[in-house]
Formats: C-alpha cells, sequence, structure tokens
C-alpha cells in the first residue's frame, strides 16, 4: 500500500489522530464508515471505545502528500 492509496480526507482523519490537525472539519471526517475503512486498511485499531493509529498508521501519517 502507498500512501497514494489513501484518499485526503483518510489522510487528513489518520493526521488529525497524530494530533497534527485540530479543526472541527477535521473531526467532521471521522465518519464510522470512513474509520472501519482505515481499520481494514490496517491503519487505525479501536482500543477502549477509542480510534488510535496503528505502527503503520502513524508511518503513513507522517508522509507528507
Amino acid at each position: 500500500m502507498t500512501n497514494s492509496s489513501l484518499s485526503q480526507p483518510e489522510y487528513r482523519v489518520m493526521r488529525s489522530l497524530m494530533g497534527r490537525f485540530h479543526s472541527s472539519w477535521d473531526r467532521e471526517l471521522m465518519t464510522a464508515d470512513r474509520m472501519f475503512c482505515l481499520q481494514e486498511k490496517g491503519m487505525v485499531v479501536r482500543d477502549s471505545g477509542q480510534w488510535k493509529l496503528t505502527a503503520r498508521g502513524v508511518m503513513y501519517a507522517s508522509v507528507a502528500v
């Protein structure tokens, strides 16, 4: 999987989880469908009721678009 295989909204959600973006618009991108799609791609996991980046997710979120 390459960084280009992530949509721009998916990328912004992952950056938001890293604490890089804090706008309400970024949080609005965290729809259930989008989060479960990222989970299927191995980018995020659900832990104790919160979404967290996996090591793979951190790697992709750290790469500049």
